[in-house]
């Protein structure tokens, strides 16, 4: 099985790292990011280009040759758990030699990714430039009924509203739809253990609708990397991302 590979190492400057228009890794106070992650399920069909964003934490001044950042990108063919080879694809790295350090700094660098992942989602989503009001309150309404669902700790309502995510992922990483089925049950299920203290309601206000991959999905956030759906226990804060699409006429939970 063969899987696209994405690492970011980043200190001491913000920044925001994607691919075609996803952000997969964000720091907004300059703080560091570290990400070795699979983006199978974030791969497209044709064109592909990593998205990078740099720029200076304005809470700091500035310190000239103190930020570093590195981005890689290889695929890797895993048999039986193990990885027994690797293909880089694109490597990067700030400073840039020879050239005086300036932020903001934006790159988007087309890559080819020489794989073509399982998944059905980029088929089958209609593309959309922006997210109309009408569309909006759809997403909203299936937001709230994620939410509804979490309150209940209902997992198999949950999987429901996300099936074609965890089968679309499983798709991408060669599981089967049993074993995501069993994956999602047992992450609501984490999600919603320990000593629940809140459960965030909507601020449909603060809601931001920023359509990446080529329009094909939709990230519904709070600006700046805040996902929408927010629980806390006496322990810790969790989270969830939220990516839907337009599929077969109805916005759906994809990614």
């Amino acid at each position: 099985m063969l899987f696209a590979v994405l690492e970011v190492m980043t200190r001491s400057v913000g920044c925001v790292v994607g691919m075609n228009g996803t952000p997969l890794g964000e720091d907004y106070q300059g703080k560091g990011v570290s990400v070795n992650r699979t983006v199978n399920e974030w791969v497209l069909p044709k064109e592909n280009k990593l998205d990078i964003f740099l720029f200076w934490p304005p809470a700091r001044d500035f310190e000239p040759r103190t930020a570093q950042a590195r981005l890689r990108v290889s695929v890797v063919d895993v048999k039986d758990g193990t990885p027994v080879g690797t293909e880089e694809i694109f490597t990067w790295t700030w400073p840039l030699p020879g050239l005086p350090e300036g932020y903001p700094f934006i790159l988007s660098q087309p890559i080819k990714i020489p794989i073509q992942p399982a998944t059905e989602l980029w088929n089958r989503a209609q593309p959309v430039e922006s997210v109309s009001e009408a569309d909006q309150r759809q997403i909203i309404t299936l937001l709230e009924q994620f939410l509804a669902a979490l309150r209940a700790q209902d997992h198999t309502r949950l999987y429901e509203l996300s099936i074609l995510k965890f089968q679309d992922k499983g798709r991408a990483d060669g599981h089967s739809a049993d074993v995501m089925r069993q994956v999602a049950l047992e992450g609501y299920a984490e999600l919603t253990s320990g000593n629940l203290v809140s459960m965030r309601e909507l601020d449909v206000d603060r809601l931001v609708f920023d359509p990446v991959a080529g329009g094909l999905a939709v990230r519904v956030s709070y600006g700046r990397g805040q996902p929408p759906i927010v629980v806390e226990t006496a322990e810790e804060r969790r989270s969830v991302d939220v990516y839907v699409a337009k599929v077969d006429g109805s916005w759906v939970i994809v990614r």
